[in-house]
């Protein structure tokens, strides 16, 4: 379950299911049975089929996915299961430094230069903050 084991209390669901059934795994096999997985990515299109998201559930929505951001030891991670090597393992991109204070502008950041500024038009993307309440 690792170091945020504790941060969140999930309700029964999908999620907590898997975190569950892959909680003795090594993070690679983890890594790879979600990969393998396809309930979060059909929630995903259920959840948005029942509100105004056009393309959901369709092959209009082929190209969305899960993109996570971490900061781990003052360094701010991109984890992205698409990013793979020559052998198809996926692999994180660092962005740089980033701390507590700075994680969610920084995040923010990579996502308006990187991803944003390659399609200026396209408004296809949502982005959810999971975060400790203080």
């Amino acid at each position: 379950a690792g170091a945020a084991a504790g941060a969140f209390c999930l309700a029964d669901g999908v999620l907590k299911q898997f975190i569950d059934a892959t909680s003795t795994e090594s993070a690679a096999a983890r890594g790879w049975k979600l990969v393998e997985t396809t309930q979060l990515q059909e929630l995903s299109d259920a959840t948005a089929a029942a509100g105004e998201t056009q393309g959901a559930g369709t092959d209009d929505a082929m190209d969305s996915h899960f993109i996570a951001f971490v900061q781990r030891e003052g360094l701010l991670w991109e984890l992205d299961g698409r990013v793979v090597d020559p052998d198809g393992a996926a692999f994180p991109t660092c962005h740089g430094p980033t701390s507590d204070e700075t994680f969610l502008l920084d995040a923010a950041r990579v996502i308006r230069d990187d991803f944003m500024a390659r399609d200026a038009d396209n408004v296809n993307f949502n982005v959810t903050a999971l975060c400790k309440l203080d």
